[in-house]
């Protein structure tokens, strides 16, 4: 039997010796193999952030959510509230703080309750009878009360009971007393402005009949009857009768298309003069008045037509009378800027067929010179500031101012 210690030792000699792969590695692959295992690690982890999302992510991501969200109402109105998204008038209007309603009834809305102290509301004057020149400003609009509340009583409502009385009057035909009624009403203080526009509009019919056409209705303060004489001339008849009103009137409103056919005994309507204009730069607007005054106290409202202005606002506010010698038919002209002249009948005369000179009366207009109310030949201009200060017309409307207005004592005041 062998020994203990042999038997060992042939044991370990037998061995078959270690591979290779056994050998300890060297410090190039330990590092490669670490590198290895970080790759590894960071891979996983985008893998998995690509499937989950990380709350950085998720927060980035919701501005984004956040701005498409209005594009989606209905559903943007679900997340909010299941309520109906209609708020009320009276809602909206309690949103204000008592401050700030006053401020917006004050600066933003007409007080219509004190017109007559509102300088919003209060007309500037021309005499009595003038429209309110404010009465094409945005700010004139109708005032928005909370539901279920009632506007104040104020004098537009009397302003109303005298537009139906005079709507009433006319249709039951009794135009002088309709007229006075409108008139009134156009001249109040408290009209607003689409109260005053529907005056003029009805007024403007009432006076195609009791102004502009040969009848003469009994009543009217404005007409009268002539039974013509043995040598009359519509000029005569004029000055005679001291109509202070231009003689082509007559022609107009007598619809007489030649002065030389007037007869003996024939009956013609005259009207009694004078006549005013009040011109309203912010509605680019005329009104004619007549000197004769309702039962009120107004001057008679005629009608209106449109009108250009001066560039730049050139035409200047004031008060002016017609200039003594300085109404022109078929007038010549000179360009005060470029001395072009234009002689009388050339159709490309700028200011047309009619020349009606001005003479400043007040502080403000007295020192000016060269204006006047005249024609144009540019029917676009109307309506806009291209003229270099006057005032110019279509032509039938400058025809009629013409008629109208006369030397001395016809008055034209340009208000803002």
């Amino acid at each position: 039997m062998a020994l203990p210690s042999q038997s060992l030792g042939s044991t370990r000699y037998r061995r078959r010796p270690k591979s290779s792969s056994s050998k300890r590695r060297s410090p190039l692959a330990r590092v490669l193999a670490v590198a290895a295992a970080i790759v590894f690690v960071v891979l996983a982890v985008m893998l998995v952030r690509s499937m989950t999302g990380s709350p950085a992510d998720t927060k980035a991501a919701q501005p984004e959510r956040a701005q498409e969200q209005p594009t989606k109402p209905a559903d943007l109105a679900a997340s909010i509230t299941t309520e109906p998204r209609v708020i009320s008038s009276q809602r909206q209007f309690q949103t204000h703080t008592p401050a700030q309603t006053t401020a917006q009834t004050d600066a933003d809305r007409p007080d219509i309750s004190s017109a007559t102290t509102n300088p919003r509301t209060t007309p500037t004057t021309l005499a009595a009878g003038s429209p309110d020149p404010s009465a094409h400003d945005p700010s004139q609009s109708a005032q928005v009360f909370p539901s279920g509340a009632q506007p104040p009583a104020t004098a537009s409502g009397a302003v109303a009971s005298l537009l139906a009385r005079g709507e009433n009057l006319w249709a039951s035909n009794k135009p002088v007393e309709a007229r006075d009624a409108l008139n009134r009403a156009l001249s109040s203080p408290g009209a607003n402005s689409a109260q005053q526009q529907a005056a003029r509009a009805l007024i403007a019919q009432i006076n195609d009949l009791l102004v502009f056409s040969p009848r003469v209705v009994p009543g009217d303060p404005l007409a009268r009857t002539y039974e013509i004489q043995g040598g009359d001339i519509l000029s005569r008849i004029a000055r005679d009768e001291t109509l202070r009103t231009d003689w082509h009137l007559l022609m107009r409103i007598n619809k007489i298309a030649d002065v030389t056919r007037i007869r003996v005994n024939q009956r013609i309507k005259m009207l009694q003069g004078p006549f005013h204009a009040a011109i309203h730069k912010a509605a680019y607007r005329i009104d004619f008045y007549a000197d004769t005054r309702d039962s009120g106290g107004n001057r008679l409202y005629i009608g209106s037509r449109p009108c250009g202005l001066g560039e730049y606002d050139s035409t200047p506010t004031g008060l002016f009378k017609v200039r003594r010698d300085s109404k022109l038919i078929n007038p010549h002209w000179v360009n005060p800027r470029t001395g072009e002249r234009f002689d009388a009948d050339n159709p490309e005369n700028p200011i047309g067929e009619r020349w009606i000179g001005l003479e400043g009366t007040d502080s403000n207009t007295s020192s000016l010179l060269g204006y006047g109310i005249h024609g144009t030949i540019d029917s676009g201009s109307i309506g806009g500031q291209e003229s270099m200060g006057c005032i110019r017309m279509l032509p039938a409307d400058v025809e009629l101012a013409y008629e109208l207005l006369v030397v001395e004592y016809s008055t034209v005041e340009v208000l803002p």
